[in-house]
């Protein structure tokens, strides 16, 4: 549209605001019809394009209509595509009827484009064009036989604006009954119903007419939807009553010469499943079908394709139970069941080896249990064997099929059992017997030697001179046993009688007849037998005889030992006042001397004592020295394991050596208390100066004859 004419009367410089006026002249505007590619010159600049001359020009004239009249004008355009005609209407101006001749010369292919301009001429005004409504592309419903794709109803058609939206009516066609329905899917519509768009869009209803059906059945696994044969089904109603055949490939199929009635119920029920899987919870269906020849299943509507009713009916696998029964065989050659053993279920997945299912263990009836939920390449394996015996992973693989069938090539199976049960043997593992020697307070002892002798069995430790406090005898099986001391340490008592050790093929263990504790080990190690032989230090009495001057015995003269407690070595003893002294002189013991003159301290150990007479018998003098003692019960000679020592401002009387009954003794002698005469009298002086001279006789020949007993020198004495 140009709202300039160019003709006789240019309307150059008309106010476009004052609709036309000019001077008290009118001009009118023209449209024309500009088509692509058609009647265009080569411009002169080549950068401009090439002229297309106006088509179908009409302009109002004088008292014809303005464009240029303030205010807005309806436009439409319509294109009949058969005639490839468009008709352009442009409020108060005749309609424009234009055919293109040639839509691949013009457009470029099959589909009309078309667009709206204006223009001023050769002066400026304000144009606007406001676009409110494009027509979309043709609808087409229709309604068809969708076995024979026959139309059974005239199609129609829907029209309207771009965007806007459309819906489509399904028909009631007699005879036949609705199937489905296939149309455009767009964003929130379809098939039935969506919205207008450039191009054209169709909907089909298909119908089908009454057929007599049948029904068939598609059994599938719930393992992976694989086809079952081997289950029934039975289809009753209307004085019916069939059983589906089995086809053997998962399919079960109407007799061929029955048919289902319309306005009947049947009832399909699943009387048996198929092998290794489980009848479903729902296994009887409801068939309706109705006079127009609906169907529902169950309550509910059912889509049939052709004249069959297919049904897809998926049954659960069954769990296959296995087990592993764990056992060992003792001297009655009867198998003992065995708890405590760990298992494992393996499944074997593709790409990456078995993968572990479940881990069970054995109770006492010696049975671990599992629960295979999938057919597949399984195994069991022990992981843990129970406490005390040795591993056997045995890795037994078996192979569980779709039908729950378990398929094994070993014969290790119990026929005693109600489900698929492994049998698995463990033998129990040898014993290792551990010693450990201590003194009396518990520390390690060096030292000794051990003999352990059992059946087939006979090792002694150590096997060289070696000094150690730990005997480690492995490798023993079930069996009686015999432990000897051979040899003590040095300075200790060993065992008086060989330790007896008995062990059972249940893994008992009893030592002197005594039940051994926490014997039985978990994992690869040995059995473990711990025991710990404590020898007590060799003692031997200290023992002499208390005797008078005249080498009679001396009853009942008391004496006092100490011990010394302090074991160090450079240990140096404290000086004796009588009493106790701390980290030194403890005292030990209190023993008086017997009828015939015994004096006995029973089992001490090797060591540092303290001897004192601390009470003596009427009329004789008690010393107010001490003696020390080193004692080594480990020495055979006397002199060796007693050593004496005096101390004191006075010395005590001395100790002497003497055979009685054949062995060698010490004695220790007594004087009677000397009483001086009255001073005043030289009766008096005289005996003492002749006490003085027997008394350092005494000393003197005390000194260079240590071994005279007392009874021989009360004798010599006599003789003086």
């Amino acid at each position: 549209m140009d709202t300039f004419y160019n003709g006789e009367k240019p309307e150059i410089g008309v106010n476009q605001f004052n609709y036309g006026q000019n001077g008290g002249n009118y001009y009118d505007g023209h449209t024309a019809v500009m088509e692509t590619n058609r009647d265009t010159t080569e411009p002169e600049d080549k950068s401009q394009y090439g002229k297309m001359y106006h088509q179908a020009v009409y302009h109002g004239g004088i008292d014809g209509p303005k464009l240029a009249r303030n205010e807005w004008q309806e436009f439409s355009m319509k294109w009949f595509a058969q005639s490839q005609t468009a008709v352009y209407s442009l409020e108060g101006y005749p309609d424009t009827v234009y055919r293109v001749r040639n839509l691949e010369y013009t457009f470029g292919g099959t589909k009309a484009y078309f667009g709206f301009t204006a223009s001023t001429g050769g002066s400026y005004s304000h144009q606007r064009v406001s676009i409110d409504k494009i027509p979309g592309a043709r609808v087409t419903v229709y309604y068809k036989d969708i076995d024979t794709g026959e139309e059974l109803a005239p199609s129609e058609e829907l029209w309207g604006y771009l965007q806007e939206p459309w819906e489509s009516e399904q028909k009631q066609i007699d005879g036949y009954t609705f199937v489905k329905v296939e149309g455009p899917e767009q964003c929130g519509y379809g098939p039935t119903n969506g919205i207008f768009m450039p191009d054209e869009q169709s909907v089909t209803y298909y119908y089908q007419k009454p057929k007599n059906y049948k029904v068939n059945v598609k059994k599938l696994s719930s393992v992976e939807s694989q086809p079952l044969s081997g289950a029934q089904f039975r289809l009753e109603g209307a004085g019916l009553s069939v059983v589906l055949r089995d086809k053997g490939d998962g399919t079960y199929e109407f007799p061929n010469n029955e048919v289902l009635k319309f306005n009947t119920t049947y009832t399909l029920t699943e009387i048996k499943a198929p092998a290794g899987h489980t009848v479903p919870k729902e296994k009887t269906w409801t068939i309706r079908i109705d006079g127009k020849g609906n169907v529902q299943v169950n309550g509910m509507p059912y889509e049939v394709n052709g004249d069959t009713i297919a049904l897809e009916i998926v049954n659960e696998f069954k769990p296959v139970p296995v087990a592993i029964r764990k056992y060992t065989m003792l001297d009655d050659n009867q198998q003992h069941n065995l708890a405590g053993a760990v298992f494992q279920l393996q499944r074997e997945q593709n790409g990456y080896g078995y993968q572990l299912v479940k881990d069970a263990s054995t109770g006492a009836d010696g049975i671990a249990a599992f629960a295979i939920n999938l057919p597949g390449n399984y195994k069991i394996k022990e992981v843990t064997a129970p406490i005390g015996y040795s591993l056997t992973s045995g890795d037994y693989e078996f192979m569980v099929d779709l039908t729950g069938k378990i398929h094994y090539r070993g014969n290790n199976i119990d026929q005693k059992q109600s489900v698929w049960t492994l049998l698995h043997m463990n033998e129990l593992k040898p014993f290792n017997l551990t010693l450990a020697k201590v003194d009396e307070s518990g520390k390690p002892l060096k030292g000794a030697k051990f003999q352990l002798t059992g059946p087939e069995y006979d090792i002694t430790l150590p096997a060289g001179n070696e000094q150690i406090d730990k005997f480690s005898f492995n490798d023993l099986p079930p069996g009686d046993y015999q432990l000897r001391e051979i040899k003590a340490p040095e300075g200790y008592d060993g065992l008086t009688k060989p330790v007896d050790i008995k062990i059972t093929k249940e893994g008992k263990v009893t030592v002197d007849g005594k039940a051994q504790q926490d014997v039985l080990v978990v994992g690869n190690a040995a059995n473990q037998i711990a025991m710990t032989i404590k020898n007590n230090q060799h003692r031997e009495p200290f023992q002499f005889y208390k005797v008078n001057e005249a080498g009679n015995p001396m009853k009942d003269v008391e004496f006092t030992l100490y011990e010394c407690l302090n074991k160090d070595n450079d240990h140096i003893h404290s000086l004796f006042y009588g009493n106790p002294i701390e980290g030194c002189w403890q005292l030990k013991e209190v023993v008086n001397s017997g009828s015939d003159g015994l004096v006995s301290f029973k089992n001490l150990d090797a060591g540092n004592y303290l001897l004192s007479e601390t009470n003596t018998n009427s009329g004789y003098e008690l010393p107010t020295g001490y003696w020390t003692i080193q004692f080594d019960p480990s020495q055979k000679h006397l002199d060796e394991r007693v050593q004496i020592t005096a101390h004191g401002d006075k010395l005590p009387p001395a100790f002497f050596k003497e055979r009685q009954d054949d062995m060698e003794v010490y004695k220790l002698p007594n004087y009677p208390v000397t009483i001086l005469p009255m001073t005043g009298t030289n009766e008096h002086l005289i005996v003492m100066i002749l006490g003085v001279v027997i008394i350092g006789s005494g000393i003197i020949f005390s000194i260079t004859v240590k071994e005279t007993s007392p009874a021989e020198r009360a004798t010599k004495n006599k003789e003086k």
